[in-house]
């Protein structure tokens, strides 16, 4: 039956806590190739023009023979045509307490699919849909085959700026104003809703681990972000991956989205310059004597995981 089908599309993850610059990454991609990626949220679809739209455009996926359950295409503009795509995954822990799109978060997608590496993984390949003429969307996500994934782009970026994407986003998606009162109010609330939760708490408790959080805004983001790599660590481990960095994509997009066009086999067609990455907003909202006591925190959760050393020891002294 096999042989009737089309060549099976290579899957490439593109890995990046929330905030990292993945978004900015693909779509530089496509436009680079005049091709449409993949995404895990087929709900959520772009344009060549930069825009997006959620619960708009019916889901498409990107190799019907071959995914039945996912990934969906990421572009509306674009066609699929490569061998291979980049497809988006936030894998698990994308949601904000506040953030609309998603609903309120529940523990599961805020923490607890994250500290568990096979939950872990599967959510990696799990995959939302939508169709305007269903009368009843599909509230939960279906997974695709994750062992057919070989190559993996981890996008990483100072913790610090991360945490702080995170909020302009939910401030872009509001309205409200991207002050620093109405962050550390962000900050406050997030540590009120989740500095308690089993997974956090149970390290917290661990005398010897000397996990200390106080001082720190977000810190439960910060937690989740050394999960989250560590997690991400062990997937591109064991299989073909490269770690590219928003700075570095940010300060020569051309060169560096090409780098990521040569390691997935991708061509570049398009002879102008790319759209490079979105300027972040400027403002130190982290206090010297925070970011020390950050890098600390983030440290000692790590415990001596060689992932520390290999993804973030540029950010912290």
């Amino acid at each position: 039956r096999s042989r009737n089908k089309p060549k099976r599309i290579g899957l490439i993850w593109l890995m990046g806590f929330p905030g990292s610059g993945t978004d900015d990454v693909i779509t530089n991609v496509e436009q680079a190739t005049q091709l449409s990626m993949g995404t895990n949220y087929g709900n959520i679809m772009e344009t060549r023009k930069r825009q997006s739209y959620v619960n708009t455009y019916t889901s498409v996926l990107v190799q019907k023979d071959w995914y039945k359950s996912g990934p969906y295409k990421n572009n509306v503009d674009y066609d699929i045509g490569s061998s291979e795509i980049l497809v988006k995954t936030f894998c698990t822990g994308y949601c904000l307490p506040q953030h609309k799109q998603w609903g309120d978060c529940t523990r599961t997608g805020y923490i607890r699919s994250l500290v568990k590496l096979g939950h872990f993984w599967t959510a990696c390949a799990k995959s939302r849909s939508y169709k305007p003429n269903r009368k009843k969307q599909s509230k939960g996500m279906k997974a695709y085959w994750k062992n057919r994934v070989k190559k993996v782009v981890v996008v990483l970026r100072d913790p610090l700026n991360m945490v702080k994407a995170r909020f302009i986003q939910l401030t872009r998606e509001t309205g409200m104003k991207p002050s620093m009162v109405n962050f550390l109010a962000y900050c406050k609330d997030i540590d009120k809703r989740w500095g308690n939760v089993k997974e956090i708490k149970a390290k917290k408790k661990l005398g010897w681990l000397n996990l200390e959080h106080h001082g720190i805004p977000c810190y439960p983001e910060f937690f989740r972000i050394v999960v989250w790599y560590r997690n991400t660590y062990q997937i591109a481990s064991k299989r073909e991956s490269i770690v590219v960095r928003y700075e570095d994509l940010y300060d020569k997009p051309d060169k560096n989205i090409g780098k990521i066009l040569e390691f997935a086999g991708l061509t570049r067609v398009w002879t102008k310059a790319l759209f490079g990455m979105r300027t972040p907003v400027a403002g130190a909202w982290f206090s010297d004597e925070e970011t020390e006591k950050i890098g600390k925190f983030m440290h000692t959760l790590n415990r001596g995981h060689p992932m520390m050393e290999a993804y973030f020891s540029r950010y912290f002294k």
